[in-house]
């Protein structure tokens, strides 16, 4: 029985992509459910979104459900890579996708796994406007650091927090899981394209979880989006990584996709402004 299962599990990922159908197994073992409504349109707006908008996504699905009586629901709570979202809509398991990068972003994901979506070309893709990534560090730590200085503690060039003015406590470098596309934008707009080090890094669950993370650990350094709960925590206030968030649909969104993210966008709108007034975020 189980055999057989994973047999109709394989065949089915190989029909989606037209090449690197490995690759298309590691997107799809653990991350897509593989429960999927018969039609999406006629049940709750099911939603694939990413781990790093998952905060502003569950307060707007809230609002959605309050004001339509319509239920909205998230594919997987804990949130999906970004290209793990764009597989989900090619599967059907989801009417809408939303992701903290832009679809340039993604597509660039895409190419470096050299995966090939059969739909591809049926893909809509809007930009609903932007969010901050801000940068904490552990309570104690600098207040204040440059974006050079960041660059190198994220590089690995900077190991220890006395070399930027701090006591002598080993840099604890804290990354979401399954961010890549931001983990790039970060790259590219903080790093000039380096990678991250990651020799002994910590990974989080999600951005709650980076936040409770450096929180606890002395040393630690992380990044969240400007739109969760920091809690106690201090972020830096002279730096911060804007980001586009985007929508996916396949094919025209439907009527009540095109409700769902009027409500998404005016939150995105509130959003920046309390981090602006609020975290200092230029």
């Amino acid at each position: 029985m189980m055999l057989h299962s994973l047999l109709a599990i394989l065949a089915c990922t190989i029909s989606i992509f037209t090449s690197s159908p490995a690759g298309a197994i590691d997107n799809l073992s653990e991350k897509v459910p593989e429960k999927v409504p018969t039609k999406l349109t006629e049940g709750p707006l099911v939603i694939a979104y990413g781990v790093s908008v998952s905060s502003i996504l569950l307060s707007s699905m809230s609002k959605y459900t309050s004001s339509t009586g319509e239920k909205a629901i998230a594919l997987r709570e804990q949130g999906l890579s970004s290209d793990s979202i764009v597989i989900a809509l090619n599967l059907g398991r989801a009417e809408l996708g939303i992701s903290g990068n832009p679809w340039e972003s993604i597509e660039k994901i895409f190419t470096q796994k050299k995966l090939v979506l059969k739909k591809q070309k049926s893909f809509r893709h809007f930009s609903l406007g932007s969010d901050s990534i801000v940068f904490v560090v552990f309570p104690g730590g600098p207040t204040k650091l440059s974006t050079e200085q960041l660059n190198g503690i994220f590089t690995g060039k900077i190991r220890n927090w006395k070399e930027v003015g701090g006591d002598d406590i080993p840099v604890q470098i804290v990354l979401p899981d399954n961010t890549p596309a931001t983990q790039q934008t970060i790259s590219e707009e903080l790093l000039n394209g380096e990678d991250f080090y990651r020799k002994g890094v910590r990974i989080a669950v999600d951005f709650q979880d980076v936040i409770a993370t450096v929180g606890a650990t002395s040393g630690a350094i992380g990044f969240a989006s400007s739109t969760i709960d920091f809690g106690k925590l201090a972020v830096l206030k002279n730096v911060a990584v804007k980001r586009e968030i985007t929508a996916i649909t396949l094919g025209d969104p439907s009527p009540r996709v095109e409700k769902f993210l009027k409500i998404l966008k005016e939150a995105l709108k509130v959003s920046e402004k309390k981090a602006a007034k609020d975290l200092g975020v230029p």
